[in-house]
């Protein structure tokens, strides 16, 4: 399966042209906006004016004037797939811990809570992987997100906890801050191909796992 990651700038917004949003972004163009929302609207829809032609934009996520999506060719499988990028900035990870978390990643939280920049690296990637997730398996936010996520500490060997069915997942972190989730449906990892937006440069970005798992038999991590 080859997918295509789009990466958006602020930057980006200039570029916006609403002659060449997809139809359904046109029954929202008149939609009430803040300044920052319209920000992102337009670097976002500059970015998927820009992919190739015919691509099928399965997840779109967007972060302070940045975003990500993820898209299949035109002839590529019909599969689920879902990304979400959050910039890294200082939370109250303990409260939003309880909200969105299981008692294990609550956990594993809280045991980093001497690394505060370690917790917040780790709260993002659970925050992520679970956002992607709901945009992909269609479930509810946030009565979900506990549902979903990853089993085990910091210090130990992580666990991808699933919707039902199998799927992969993929944490990133792009410098100088972000976090970005890529969550697929399937055993089979996708072939991943990057794409910058107009006036964007993709930024360094390395992995942080990949993993694969069934739900509810399980999962196992396959890539440290």
């Amino acid at each position: 399966m080859d997918v295509v990651l789009g990466w958006a700038a602020p930057e980006s917004a200039a570029h916006y042209d609403p002659a060449s949003l997809r139809p359904e972004d046109s029954a929202r163009i008149d939609q009430p906006r803040g300044a920052r929302a319209e920000r992102d609207w337009r670097a976002s829809r500059a970015l998927l004016a820009s992919l190739p032609r015919g691509s099928r934009v399965a997840s779109l996520s967007h972060s302070q004037g940045h975003a990500l999506c993820v898209a299949l060719a035109p002839d590529g499988p019909q599969l689920r797939l879902g990304v979400d990028l959050e910039r890294i900035r200082p939370r109250d990870v303990a409260a939003l811990g309880r909200w969105v978390c299981n008692a294990g990643e609550q956990q594993a939280l809280a045991a980093l809570s001497a690394e505060p920049a370690r917790q917040l690296d780790y709260f993002y990637m659970l925050w992520t992987l679970k956002e992607a997730f709901v945009k992909a398996a269609g479930l509810d936010f946030p009565m979900d997100m506990q549902r979903v996520g990853l089993d085990g500490g910091p210090q130990g060997a992580l666990i991808l906890r699933p919707p039902m069915g199998a799927w992969g997942a993929l944490l990133l972190r792009l410098e100088p801050d972000w976090m970005a989730a890529l969550v697929w449906e399937g055993a089979a990892a996708p072939r991943l191909s990057w794409h910058a937006g107009p006036a964007a440069v993709v930024p360094p970005c390395r992995s942080l796992g990949q993993w694969q798992g069934e739900a509810p038999a399980g999962a196992r991590k396959i890539v440290e």
